[in-house]
């Protein structure tokens, strides 16, 4: 895998997929030569979303959805993305569930939402 460096003492490097579980995460410049740091980086596994309520709303935006989600999801470290019409924090809402504002849209019409976590 590749990265960028980002500052003297920073690089930045997108994780590969994997299944749940800790790695060790080492660096190299030239690809034979690494680290010995023994720094650990842990892959989990997060829900699934079941369902959304409600399931429309205004134009204007000002709506909360609450999701339903199966499995266990970081909500502090989620958004709720409407399409292309931006993003929201997640808030926890109860066991399994997690709520989120809806901007406002410019068009009417079915929208993604996905659940991610934020960039």
């Amino acid at each position: 895998m590749s990265g960028m460096f980002v500052t003297a003492t920073q690089i930045e490097c997108i994780a590969p997929r994997r299944s749940r579980g800790n790695v060790t995460l080492e660096v190299s410049t030239n690809g034979v030569d690494y680290t010995e740091s023994g720094v650990r980086f842990g892959y989990v596994e997060y829900g699934r979303v079941k369902g959304v309520s409600p399931s429309s709303g205004p134009l204007g935006g000002g709506t909360t959805v609450v999701v339903d989600v199966e499995g266990s999801l970081p909500v502090d470290l989620l958004s709720c993305y409407f399409g292309q019409f931006g993003y929201t924090a997640a808030v926890s809402a109860g066991e399994g569930r997690l709520s989120c504002g809806v901007p406002s849209a410019y068009i009417v019409g079915n929208v993604a939402l996905t659940v991610s976590t934020r960039e």
